[in-house]
């Protein structure tokens, strides 16, 4: 059985401006981890995520873009540790001056031995990383 983590936030920026925050490597750094990222199909690119030897995690997060279609959609695959076939998703909609953002992160196996503390981890991280995203996209124009 596999699991997804939903989230649907509104960011109070347009799209063009929620756009750059999930696309810019430097922006990206700001709201989630260091990283390689081009919004480019295919592109193969890593986060630098911090190391947990406990569960013998080295800090790489491997992704591949699959899917970028401007101020529309992101989607990357997600790997890192014992976490693989995962699948991240950004959807954009447009709502006035503000950003419909339905974020997903699916695939994580609970059948797995590190399923259900995967899933839980990743639910807090991206708690987090999406709030932080609505502080960035609020701060700079």
């Amino acid at each position: 059985m596999t699991e997804t983590i939903r989230r649907e936030i509104t960011l109070e920026a347009p799209p063009t401006r929620v756009w750059r925050a999930l696309t810019d490597r430097s922006e990206i750094a700001e709201w989630m981890y260091p990283n390689d990222f081009k919004p480019e199909v295919g592109h193969q690119f890593t986060l630098q995520v911090p190391v947990n030897p406990k569960a013998d995690f080295d800090g790489v997060v491997r992704c591949e873009v699959v899917e970028c279609v401007p101020e529309k959609t992101l989607s990357f695959t997600w790997e890192g540790g014992d976490v693989v076939g995962t699948r991240v998703r950004h959807e954009l909609e447009s709502a006035g001056a503000a950003t419909i953002l339905r974020f997903e992160h699916a695939g994580f196996d609970l059948n797995a031995p590190w399923g259900e503390q995967a899933l839980h981890g990743a639910e807090y991280g991206w708690n987090m990383m999406l709030e932080r995203l609505g502080e960035v996209v609020k701060a700079k124009p």
